[in-house]
């Protein structure tokens, strides 16, 4: 048995009837779950092409899972879905649904994304990359505080 999975959508996974588990826009970029039996052996990989920080899950049901979600020093702007996605800075599934960038957290804002932050209220991050055809808007009035 051979799955592959990618997804243009920027998230990719398996669920139970191959559908996204949280957002019915991703449905196209989910597998169904696998049927496994005991004395089987499976080789499982995981390719972080994007260098997402949202870490992952692997749920051997019945059994200890193992668990990877690191605490991110970096995260990367995705404008989260294609057709559900907002612009605005502070939503966590505009950053691949991980965590909004704060004091402890840099933030990449790359060109090849359906849309680009706008900062409504008074934000912090730790480093900042625009990548060049990149924007981002901080609104009048608003603080916007890179430390480094």
């Amino acid at each position: 048995m051979v799955a592959c999975n990618f997804s243009y959508l920027g998230v990719t996974g398996v669920a139970a009837g191959g559908n996204s588990p949280i957002d019915p826009g991703f449905d196209g970029a989910y597998e169904p779950t696998i049927p496994v039996l005991a004395g089987e052996q499976y080789t499982i990989v995981i390719q972080n092409f994007t260098g997402s920080t949202s870490g992952f899950t692997i749920d051997y049901i019945g059994s200890t899972g193992i668990n990877y979600a690191p605490s991110p020093s970096i995260i990367n702007w995705t404008g989260g879905h294609i057709t559900t996605g907002t612009t605005a800075w502070a939503t966590t599934a505009n950053w691949g649904g991980c965590t909004i960038p704060t004091c402890g957290i840099s933030a990449v804002i790359g060109s090849l994304v359906p849309r680009f932050p706008v900062i409504s209220a008074n934000q912090s991050v730790n480093d900042l990359t625009i990548d060049a055809g990149a924007t981002l808007t901080i609104n009048a009035g608003v603080t916007f505080n890179c430390l480094r």
